[in-house]
């Protein structure tokens, strides 16, 4: 009699999830449109981080709106659309932004961070987002003193922080990554955690021209 009910009426528990879809060739049309001359260890890398995002559905259906959207007419439509794929990938913490915004105003306060502080500071975001889906302890080897950070997870967590408007509104990407190599972002890097080496563009801004100057002219004393 038991073994007919377990034939008949499959066991269903309410906590297990469902099988993980497979969005390769989703993911392989969507790059295909989107890279160019990018390396395809890095393609992999970021497919692979979509795949095991634990939305990834539905970070796949915004970065498909996104792609369809390409070669469409300029329209308000469009454009709305646009804007509410983006908004759609903030929300879900996508492994990928497609734009990251750019600051270009003068007057911004910059502070040079390590990779502990910078790590910090995007622990407070993901907490504060409630974020299933962020690097931790055993993805950057923080017990070993951050032997397994790459220059691709300083990035994510500095895009984290613009997309998200928190505390920057920009980084130098030179000031701890070598931008000669076509593969730079699967590098290590090569700096000590505690070493401040990342240059961040803070929100806050001078009060005047002549103190953003001053701030100039003493930042190597």
């Amino acid at each position: 009699m038991t073994e007919r009910l377990e034939k008949d009426f499959p066991r269903v528990i309410i906590h297990e999830k469902p099988a993980h879809h497979d969005y390769s060739n989703e993911l392989d049309n969507i790059f295909k449109k989107l890279a160019n001359d990018t390396p395809e260890e890095l393609l992999e890398l970021r497919k692979q981080q979509i795949q095991n995002h634990s939305n990834s559905g539905q970070v796949v259906y915004a970065f498909n709106g996104l792609v369809n959207l390409i070669g469409q007419k300029d329209t308000e439509y469009n454009w709305l659309l646009m804007k509410q794929f983006h908004e759609e990938l903030i929300q879900l913490h996508s492994p990928v932004y497609l734009n990251v915004p750019v600051n270009t105003e003068p007057l911004h306060k910059w502070e040079t961070w390590s990779i502990g502080e910078l790590y910090e500071k995007y622990w407070d975001l993901a907490i504060s987002k409630g974020w299933e889906d962020y690097y931790g302890y055993s993805d950057l080897s923080l017990k070993n003193v951050f032997d397994n950070v790459k220059n691709y997870h300083v990035v994510d967590m500095l895009n984290d922080l613009v997309v998200n408007d928190h505390i920057i509104c920009g980084y130098e990407l030179r000031s701890f990554m070598n931008c000669d190599s076509d593969n730079r972002l699967l590098e290590p890097v090569n700096h000590h955690y505690s070493d401040k080496i990342i240059e961040v563009k803070l929100k806050e801004k001078f009060t005047s021209m002549t103190e953003y100057h001053n701030s100039i002219l003493n930042r190597g004393e």
